[in-house]
């Protein structure tokens, strides 16, 4: 992997970075609800469902550690005991029933609202029954066990930490058996973590970003690697991947801007510019929602802003002094390649390298220039 990353952050610097951009990219809830896949989900995005689910010894947390049923260890008689593990079952058989997508904005719709009328239902039967000395439950079992639990959900964010914190040891091990195993406590750490947590670490898009970020050139690496997380994920994920992408960088948080990142910068833009500035028409909302939830952990901006400074560094050595739009900057792939701006009816500038690229630039009407086209040949790339 030739990719340069950012500096390395400290340990307590780097998981408290982690954990408050899983946090803004999926929200806190203290409360269970039905995603907008069907899946009955907590927290940070933790799912409750087996087929979802990332460590059951997460979901075991909640049960036994935050909401106390079937807690280990609390010399409980035999048939208290027998109880207690029936009812940490129903409650583990109603979240992995089939509950119906909740499409509302705030996941507050009549799917979600079911799902914790049931959890709480039974909850409230083990806790008339302790109450009630039924079901098996002695009155020591009643003071071992105390104030039963009556909702299903978190009391405290620090709860929520310590169930993240057994899913970040399983994410992490999946992480460090993929390609990039020698990825640093950086902040494209944090993007690959939270593509791997938030299941957009699929096969197809583990080979694109492997085939990203082994390019021979570091800032190849790095431009394709920022493209294929802003711009290849799923359908419906457009706000989660602009954060990503955000925290990835296009240029690595720091790390001042070169001519051989802002050359790489316009190579990856030359070759996808019409995908690139469509994806961002069509998505202009979920870019504006992804930078007001990143906060100051990161700024997810639009095209032209992301292309500015490398822009500016290209302008400066190619430029000759003129001005032009980010978007209409041009530079040719390593190899034999062509760029054609003929049919642009803005100026723009074009640059190529030492193969044998064609760069076509301003049309004419006649001997008379209609637009300012700029042409430039550069030996190093």
């Amino acid at each position: 992997m030739t990719i340069n990353y950012s500096a390395t952050l400290g340990s307590a610097t780097y998981i408290q970075r982690l954990r408050a951009f899983i946090k803004a990219v999926e929200g806190e809830k203290f409360s269970p609800y039905v995603d907008i896949t069907g899946n009955p989900t907590i927290g940070w995005g933790f799912a409750l469902n087996a087929a979802h689910l990332t460590t059951k010894k997460a979901l075991v947390d909640i049960i036994e550690t935050v909401l106390g049923v079937n807690t280990p260890n609390r010399m409980l008689s035999q048939t208290a005991s027998d109880s207690e593990q029936g009812f940490e079952n129903s409650l583990i058989a109603t979240l992995n029933k089939t509950w119906p997508a909740d499409l509302t904005k705030n996941q507050n719709g009549p799917s979600t609202l079911a799902l914790q009328v049931a959890l709480n239902a039974i909850l409230a039967s083990r806790a008339a029954d302790i109450a009630n000395g039924t079901n098996g439950y002695t009155a020591s079992d009643k003071a071992a066990i105390g104030t039963p639990s009556l909702e299903f959900k978190y009391s405290t964010a620090d709860q929520i930490s310590a169930t993240f914190n057994i899913i970040k040891a399983v994410i992490d091990a999946r992480l460090d058996s993929s390609p990039w195993v020698t990825v640093p406590d950086t902040n494209e750490r944090i993007a690959f973590f939270a593509m791997q947590y938030l299941g957009a670490m699929n096969s197809g898009m583990k080979d694109s970003l492997n085939t990203a970020l082994n390019q021979s050139d570091p800032n190849d690496a790095r431009a394709q690697a920022w493209y294929t997380i802003r711009y290849l994920n799923k359908l419906g994920w457009e706000q989660r991947s602009y954060m990503e992408a955000a925290m990835f960088g296009l240029v690595a948080p720091g790390q001042a801007m070169t001519d051989g990142a802002a050359l790489a910068t316009y190579r990856i833009y030359t070759q996808h510019a019409t995908t690139m500035q469509l994806y961002d028409k069509a998505h202009s909302v979920a870019l504006s929602n992804a930078n007001s939830a990143l906060g100051s952990l990161a700024d997810a901006e639009d095209l032209p802003t992301s292309l500015q400074p490398a822009a500016n560094q290209l302008i400066q050595d190619y430029g000759h002094g003129k001005t032009f739009d980010p978007l209409h900057i041009w530079v040719a792939s390593a190899g034999d390649s062509k760029i054609d701006r003929a049919r642009d009816s803005a100026a723009d500038l074009i640059i190529g390298g030492f193969c044998n690229d064609t760069l076509v630039g301003v049309r004419k009407l006649g001997s008379k220039p209609l637009f300012d086209d700029f042409l430039r040949k550069v030996t190093v790339f």
